[in-house]
């Protein structure tokens, strides 16, 4: 994999499945389907192993040295959660699951220390020991000791009621905590579009507004990247913004409508994908491909949501498809990755079509 590859691009590729990026978005769907099959298994031995794949998963999560896996768990989370507010039996798996995450942190945190003390020089401790974003923050030891109690006390707590026969009003407090999650979403979102759609200068009480404006160098020049793309496709004729530039052309459309200007900010490299797969798309295959794809993804989640109730199991394709859509606001479909994506929705689909298991 080394082979005619830049000293300075080793360290991107430390994973067994393309670069780290790619080794992010696959474990973006892997993970998210552990943590299904514990919440809905029934069977002792295979909650255990699950819960040992889990461990295992979130800790190449860590190791991959991607801040993209952060999404797709964060989204798959929520989802979990929000299953899981019915029942306190649904509840203490979520947290159980919160958990391992804790616990997989905490033997990340402890083996970045020992590597530290041996003076380790592999690629993965040297490229995680400067991540500020994970080892900084996310394995802050206080943090981590505040989530370890916080974890603990909500496990002791569910528990006791589900004990005493108290119930919880499970239906309102996940309206609650869903509303004020989505609606803290709307405005950064807003906010966000607002800073970076203005073409002059914010001043004033709005001049808070610059922080937020996308820089070229954001997310290793993803800023730039997005910025030159949507450029770019404003400036295709209309009948390629609507089927595209064509499969798998983006190195050639932003070349076209780049040129010697992305030749000189990559210092002469090829510049291949969008680094966003919802860019990535309307690129290469318009409008048109955009609603062909990613409506076949949001009705997957939309007819497996619908069916949860009936089977359980189903919370798979809400969870796999969501981490996966949420990984690709800042990555790339690529051959690695899109066989896998299909296997998982033929799965789903095949779920969906089982009548007998729902007997």
């Amino acid at each position: 994999m080394y082979s005619n590859l830049a000293a300075e691009q080793h360290g991107g590729f430390i994973s067994t499945i393309g670069n780290i990026n790619a080794c992010s978005s696959y474990l973006c769907m892997t993970i998210p389907a552990g943590m299904t099959l514990y919440f809905v298994a029934e069977d002792k031995y295979l909650k255990i192993g699950s819960g040992v794949f889990l461990a295992l998963g979130f800790l190449a999560g860590y190791c991959a040295h991607s801040e993209s896996w952060l999404l797709g768990m964060g989204v798959s989370f929520l989802v979990l959660l929000w299953f899981a507010m019915r029942d306190f039996v649904s509840m203490l798996k979520f947290l159980e699951i919160c958990g391992i995450l804790w616990i997989a942190s905490v033997f990340m945190k402890v083996t970045v220390l020992i590597a530290g003390i041996l003076e380790c020089n592999s690629y993965m401790y040297l490229n995680f020991s400067f991540d500020k974003m994970q080892n900084e923050l996310l394995l802050n030891g206080y943090l981590l000791a505040v989530e370890g109690i916080l974890i603990a006390g909500v496990l002791f707590f569910i528990w006791s009621r589900k004990k005493s026969g108290k119930d919880l009003p499970y239906g309102m407090i996940r309206k609650i905590i869903f509303i004020a999650v989505a609606v803290v979403a709307v405005i950064g979102i807003l906010l966000i579009a607002a800073a970076n759609l203005n073409r002059s200068t914010w001043e004033g009480a709005f001049s808070v507004l610059e922080r937020l404006r996308l820089q070229d160098s954001w997310g290793s020049s993803r800023g730039y990247i997005w910025r030159l793309t949507v450029e770019a496709w404003l400036d295709l004729p209309l009948w390629d913004k609507i089927t595209g530039y064509g499969v798998n052309y983006y190195h050639m459309f932003i070349q076209q409508y780049g040129g010697a200007e992305v030749t000189e900010y990559f210092g002469g490299a090829l510049l291949v994908d969008a680094h966003n797969e919802l860019m990535q798309i309307l690129t290469t295959m318009g409008v048109l491909g955009v609603v062909g794809y990613f409506g076949l993804l949001i009705s997957t989640i939309v007819k497996s949501a619908k069916r949860v109730v009936v089977r359980p199991s189903l919370i798979l394709g809400v969870i796999v498809v969501c981490s996966y859509i949420a990984q690709g606001l800042v990555n790339n479909p690529t051959v690695f990755l899109t066989p896998y994506l299909f296997v998982m929705l033929g799965i789903i689909k095949s779920m969906e079509r089982d009548r007998d298991a729902e007997k």
